[in-house]
Formats: C-alpha cells, structure tokens, sequence
C-alpha cells in the first residue's frame, strides 16, 4: 500500500532531507560548543538513522543522486561514527539496555549503506556480535531483566528489530540469527504478565501497564509457547486488531516498521496459548509469582525481589502485587515521564505495599538501589502457596528485623504476616 502511494513516498524523502540538512544531530549546545568533550551518548543519531535508513530503504527511487549520497554521508559520519565512538568509550552501555536500543538504527543504517559501499559489511557482523555481547551480559541466566518491563522492550523490540534488519540484509532466517541469551526470557514473561485487563505487564521498577507490541510481537515469534504469545493477542485484542498503540502512535517511521514487522509475526502465531504456570521463580533477578484460579477466574501473586544494585528499580524489596479476575487488587503504581515531578514519588516505598515507620524528622526509606539480594523463597502449585522474606536489608537504621511471610492454603484465601522490631520511628498498633 505505501509503495503505491508516490505523494507519501515524496514527501517521505522530504522528510528524511529536512533530517540530514539539520546541522546537528544530537541532544543540544552542551554536546558542541567549541571546546565541548560532553556527549550524551547516541540516542538522537540513533533516532535520525533509523528514520532516515529506513525512508532511503523504502523511497530511495525519490531521491536525486545527490540527495541520496549526502544523506549517505550524514549516515556514516553523524550517525554511524558517533554510534562506533560511544561503543569504543563507554563499556557499561554493554551491561544495560543502552547499546541494545542503539542497534535498530546502527543496524539499518549499515545495511542500507553497504548496498552502495560493500566494505560496510564487516561492520554489520561486529554490530550483531556487539549486540550478542549486550544481550550476554544484560540477560540474566534466569532469564530475567533487572532493569523491569519497560526496559526490556529494549531487548523485545530493539534488539529483535536489530537482529531483523540484520537477517534482511544476509537473507537469512531470523530464528537462526537470534541469540541465545533472548531465548531463555520466557519464565520473564510468564512472571510480569498482567490479568487485568488494563494492562499488558505488572508495571514493577520504572514501567507503565503497556508494553511495546514490537516487543511482545518479536518475543512471541521467539518463545510461541511461552506466556509472550499470551501477552500478544491480549493486547491486539484490546486494539482493536491494530499492532502498535500507547507512546508511539504518533512516531512516523518506528511507528509504521512497529506495525509492519509485528503484523507479519502475529500472522506465524500458533492458534492458542499455554495456560500460565501456577509458580513462577526467577532466582537471579529475585521475584516469586503465583497463579491460580478461583471461579474460573485467575489469582496472580507478584511478590517484589532484588538482585545486588540493579537499576531503575524502587523502593519496594518485598513489596507485593495481587490481581484478580481482571483486576488489581493490590498495586505497584509504576512509573511516569521521567520529566513528570511524580517520577521521583512513584519511587518511593510509602507508594508501595510496604511497612514504613512514621514520627521520624526525615521520610523514611531504604537503600535504593539496593547494594544486596533480597529474595522470597518458597512453593506453590495450582492450590497452595506459601512465601517468606527477610525485608530488613537496606532499611537500617530503621529495622532491627523486618520478616514478611504470604500464606495461601487455597486460592480464595491470602494472609500476609510482618514480623518486626523497630530501632528508629513508630508503627501503628
């Protein structure tokens, strides 16, 4: 339909000139006045790659030659090079969801310039090993994200739409290019899948209740039989059959790759989902999940862990999330635009289920990020469940002992039980 439509394409390639005709990209004067070593790493050349790789892909007969190779070159010298020089500088963004959500503009942007300069090629092969690298050290071995389900889109839609682009460009099968690491991330699925039906995920850490359909879409296609599938036709169906929605319905080109890539995915889906595993443990990231029915309806327990300092998370270790026949309970606000004045106050443990002293001079609070583990152990099935936490890490000087305990013999019945000694503050009685 779009390659029909030559007004659209034209005022496509119009589009991606105003782009390459903007002198800078990047985040503002701090990253070039004369003089200037600031960077703010590569998320607005990422951006304008992507937008600008992808129209020459799909319009690339609209441009004069000229037009064509300066934005080539606005490619490889703006975007490109910068992308390659915060690579080389900055290792952390290997440990986190940064290098990740670079590649999807990294990744088009080289393929589209090695079908007209052929030495680009090895470059696309050490962007996937890069990437490979990323998702090895930022996926944990249970499969689970530290950083939450707003930042796995990161691994779900980024790295997924990276691998994508990189097996168009090889023709090659996208199964067999996806890394190993983003194949053990079904259990993560299964444990922040939302019942209510206002949401896609439990929106625990610096998340909000959808999820990018990219990333459940590209997650489906990977784990078919896993709760990523589930998660996908919950949200076409909520919709109205249309893949992409919430942030980025006014994005222009991830908006229409979203769609495009997500659509094609959900076409291969087998015909039903598996029903959700009654326990959930991920003992590396630290959360513990139970999910039962009652009434034909399903109960699902979320209790909050932690992994030693991980990021964008709050303050909420043995915080705990209930919903119920579609709704919640028992809630974790999640979070906002980070620009939002409440983004800061989502974080807090008095927003959580949580036990906090009061009569202090100061709000007390935990350590955030936590520096240990903190874990709930315990065994359910599809009657019983049964956990127990020790929350008084990071809450010092204020606990002298903090243990909590979720006790549910049946799936109608749930007592939770706090055991503690204060040092500092009062509790109610």
């Amino acid at each position: 339909h779009l390659l029909k439509d030559k007004r659209l394409l034209r005022l496509a390639a119009r589009y991606a000139m105003s782009i390459g005709l903007c002198k800078n990209w990047d985040d503002g004067f701090i990253c070039r006045f004369p003089g200037s070593t600031f960077e703010h790493r590569c998320f607005v050349q990422s951006l304008c790659a992507h937008e600008v790789a992808g129209i020459l892909d799909l319009a690339g007969e609209y441009f004069t030659d000229l037009g064509r190779d300066f934005l080539l070159r606005r490619l490889a010298e703006e975007a490109i090079g910068t992308i390659q020089f915060n690579t080389w500088k900055s290792d952390y963004i290997f440990n986190c969801n940064q290098l990740a959500w670079f590649t999807p503009g990294r990744m088009l942007a080289l393929g589209v310039l090695q079908r007209h300069w052929p030495r680009v090629r090895s470059y696309m092969d050490i962007a996937y090993s890069e990437l490979g690298e990323n998702l090895e050290r930022s996926i944990l071995p249970d499969g689970g994200y530290i950083e939450g389900p707003m930042y796995f889109r990161c691994i779900g839609r980024d790295a997924g739409l990276g691998i994508y682009y990189y097996s168009r460009a090889l023709g090659r099968p996208l199964q067999e290019l996806v890394p190993p690491p983003m194949r053990r991330c079904g259990d993560f699925g299964e444990a922040v899948i939302s019942t209510d039906g206002e949401g896609d995920v439990i929106p625990i850490c610096d998340a909000i209740k959808d999820h990018e359909i990219a990333s459940q879409a590209m997650m489906a296609s990977l784990l078919p039989e896993s709760a990523w599938a589930r998660m996908l036709r919950k949200t076409v169906v909520r919709s109205q059959g249309w893949p992409i929605g919430g942030r980025n319905m006014g994005a222009s080109v991830p908006a229409m790759v979203d769609a495009a890539v997500s659509w094609g995915l959900i076409e291969r889906l087998p015909a039903e989902s598996p029903a959700p595993q009654p326990l959930v443990s991920l003992p590396a990231m630290g959360p513990l999940v139970s999910q039962r029915q009652l009434g034909g309806s399903w109960v699902k327990l979320f209790i909050q862990g932690n992994r030693a300092n991980a990021g964008h998370t709050h303050e909420d270790k043995g915080s705990f999330i209930l919903e119920f026949a579609g709704d919640t309970f028992a809630l974790d606000p999640g979070s906002c635009d980070y620009s939002h004045p409440l983004a800061a106050e989502l974080q807090n443990c008095e927003r959580h289920n949580m036990l906090v002293p009061y009569g202090t001079a100061e709000r007390p609070h935990p350590t955030c990020p936590l520096p240990v583990d903190v874990k709930p152990v315990g065994k359910g099935d599809a009657v019983a469940f049964h956990a127990e936490l020790d929350a008084s890490p990071g809450w010092e000087p204020y606990y002298r002992r903090w243990q909590r305990t979720w006790d549910s013999p049946s799936a109608e019945v749930l007592t939770i039980t706090d055991d503690y000694e204060l040092e500092i503050g009062r509790a109610h009685v």
